[in-house]
């Protein structure tokens, strides 16, 4: 596997796992509704945004790169 493939692999990875994250937070802020659960769940999905930017910037870099 190439280092420009395990790094689209590393960062698919990343963004199902923040997704995740963030349903289960906010899931959990229904019923208890404890603030860090929200604020968690805020951050965990502005970050899987972050990380779908940051993917699809790299995919549109790497193509001029040998790796």
């Amino acid at each position: 596997m190439s280092l420009r493939a395990f790094h689209f692999v590393f960062i698919i990875a990343s963004i199902l796992l923040c997704i995740c994250l963030a349903i289960f937070a906010i899931a959990n802020w229904q019923v208890t509704r404890e603030f860090a659960l929200l604020v968690f769940g805020i951050v965990t999905s502005a970050l899987s945004v972050i990380l779908t930017g940051y993917g699809l910037w790299f995919a549109k870099k790497s193509k001029k790169l040998i790796l």
